[in-house]
C-alpha cells in the first residue's frame, strides 16, 4: 500500500487563486491517491513515478472502455477483499517455479513448491478456516475475456507479477428465454500488484487473468482442494449445463474455440473484451 505521496506543481483548481502548491498525503490508500490525481497535472517524485498509481492510470488511459480499481477500491468489495500480510515466500516460489508460456495460458491445479512454502498454512487457516485447500499456479500472456467461471467457494490469488483480472457478479447472469447469459460489457477489472493477495468470493465471476505489462503474469491459484476436478460420470446433466468440473460453472465468449469444443457453452455476449498492457515507465 501507498503510505505516502509528495505532489509538487499541483494545480489546486479549488482554491481561489491557481497557483502551484505542494500537498503531502499520508496513510492514502492507492486507489484514494490516485482518485485524487486523476485528470491533474503534476509532477511526481520518481519513486511515484514507477508505483502503483502510474500503473493504475496508464492501465485506465489504454483500457478506456473498462473500469479498473484495485483491491482497496470500495468498488471492490462486492467481488472480494484483499488478503491482508506479505506474501513473498510464495512469489518467491512461484517466480522459481512458474514458467510463463510463451504462448496461451498454462494453469496447474496443485503444485508442490507452492504447497510448501511458508505462506501456505496461513492462506489455508485466515481464509479458508482450515479446510484442505490445494495451490496451483496460473501464468501466461493472455489480454482478453474468453470465458466466465464461478466457484461456489472463495478464491484466493497471489501475483507474482501485475495483472488485471476481468470480474462479474453472478448476480449479472440473465435468465431469459434462450437461457443463461451475460453481457461482456457487465466485467470490471481489478489490478492486482506483485506480491498482493485478494479473495474473490463465492460466485464472482473470473477466468484467467490478463497480463498488465507486455511480459505477462504468474500467480497462485488458492482453491478447496478437489476444486476442478474431473466430475464422476453421470454427474453431468442438463438441468444445470454451466457445471462442467467439480466446483466449477463455466461459460465460454463465442471466440474461445478452444472453451467450446470442450462442450462449455457460449453464452456471453458482445466483445470478447481485451485489456491492453502496458510498458514499464521510462
Amino acid at each position: 500500500m501507498l503510505k505516502s505521496l509528495t505532489i509538487v506543481s499541483y494545480t489546486h483548481i479549488l482554491a481561489s487563486h491557481l497557483e502551484p502548491v505542494s500537498v503531502r498525503f499520508f496513510d492514502l490508500p492507492v486507489s484514494m491517491a490516485c482518485a485524487i490525481l486523476d485528470g491533474a497535472a503534476f509532477d511526481a517524485s520518481p519513486s511515484y513515478m514507477g508505483g502503483s498509481c502510474m500503473l493504475l492510470a496508464a492501465l485506465r488511459k489504454a483500457n478506456a472502455d473498462l473500469r479498473i480499481f484495485t483491491a482497496d477500491d470500495p468498488d471492490f468489495a462486492p467481488y472480494g477483499e484483499r488478503v491482508p500480510g506479505s506474501w513473498s515466500s510464495m512469489v518467491a516460489a512461484l517466480e522459481v517455479s512458474a514458467p510463463i508460456p510463451d504462448e496461451g495460458v498454462l494453469y496447474v491445479t496443485s503444485h508442490a513448491p507452492l504447497e510448501s512454502c511458508a505462506d501456505a498454512d496461513r492462506l489455508r487457516t485466515v481464509v479458508f478456516g482450515d479446510l484442505p485447500i490445494q495451490i496451483g499456479y496460473c501464468s501466461g500472456r493472455n489480454s482478453t475475456l474468453n470465458g466466465l467461471e464461478y466457484h461456489k467457494s472463495s478464491e484466493v490469488l497471489v501475483a507474482a507479477a501485475d495483472l488485471v483480472l476481468l470480474l462479474a457478479l453472478r448476480g449479472e447472469l440473465e435468465h431469459g428465454p434462450g437461457g443463461i447469459s451475460i453481457e461482456s460489457s457487465k466485467t470490471v477489472g481489478l489490478l492486482v500488484h506483485r506480491g498482493e493477495a485478494v479473495e474473490l468470493y463465492s460466485g464472482t465471476l473470473h477466468l484467467a487473468p490478463c497480463r498488465a505489462r507486455p511480459d505477462g503474469f504468474r500467480a497462485a491459484i488458492v482453491l478447496p482442494r478437489g476444486t476442478n476436478e474431473v466430475l464422476p460420470d453421470g454427474v453431468l446433466s442438463g438441468d444445470d449445463p454451466l457445471l462442467r468440473k467439480r466446483n466449477k460453472w463455466i461459460m465460454a465468449h463465442p471466440e474461445r474455440k478452444a472453451l467450446v469444443d470442450q462442450g462449455v457453452l457460449p453464452l456471453i455476449r458482445g466483445s470478447n473484451r481485451e485489456v491492453r498492457p502496458v510498458a514499464e515507465p521510462a
